[in-house]
């Protein structure tokens, strides 16, 4: 893609075509999943990573990040799919109690945020460090996260404390706000600003 060679393109999706019917056959045989149903989870996962790709070389961040975003939270469905096939495979070695299927749920969705949020706020620190092009759209994306954050924390304790978890003083957003001033205080190397 960097040297917009079309031919090299083509290889490398033709091997992940490939790639994807290998894999599928793997794990089917692993977890005794229907081998069918897999290759579209697959080919998701690689059109999704492609397609960030090619929407950052076009310079549509915004795309790009967003593609991003639901290229790990696909990543963890796959989890859920794997994880379950193997349970019910051994069940004695994996038993489901006593979690419940909501306690499993908030586990994993605060899981995927937190993690995310690491991810996305790492990329977003290297961006405004290095003034970037798509600091704003890598930004949006750490701030939507923030917002579905809030929106777990609410499920549990309400509109209030989703609100106060996301604009409290000291809270997440400004937390978020910290490390940019942290950031930009680098840039200029202004230790009394880092600090």
């Amino acid at each position: 893609l960097a040297e917009k060679d079309k031919a090299a393109q083509q290889e490398a999706v033709d091997n992940l075509t490939g790639y994807s019917g290998a894999f599928s056959g793997f794990l089917a045989g692993a977890t005794d999943l229907q081998e069918d149903a897999l290759p579209d989870g697959n080919q998701m996962h690689i059109g999704q990573l492609k397609g960030q790709l090619d929407a950052y070389a076009a310079k549509d961040y915004d795309e790009a990040y967003g593609l991003a975003r639901e290229a790990f939270t696909h990543m963890i469905m796959t989890g859920d799919t794997l994880s379950g096939a193997i349970q019910e495979q051994s069940p004695d070695m994996f038993p489901l109690e006593p979690a419940t299927m909501s306690a499993a749920d908030l586990r994993v969705t605060l899981d995927r945020l937190l993690g995310e949020h690491a991810i996305l706020a790492m990329l977003a620190t290297q961006k405004g460090l290095s003034g970037s092009a798509d600091f704003e759209a890598i930004a949006g994306a750490l701030d939507q996260n923030g917002v579905e954050l809030s929106q777990a924390i609410g499920s549990v304790y309400g509109d209030e404390a989703a609100e106060t978890f996301l604009n409290g003083p000291s809270l997440w957003r400004d937390h978020i706000k910290f490390f940019v001033d942290y950031t930009v205080a680098l840039a200029k190397k202004d230790t009394a600003g880092q600090q």
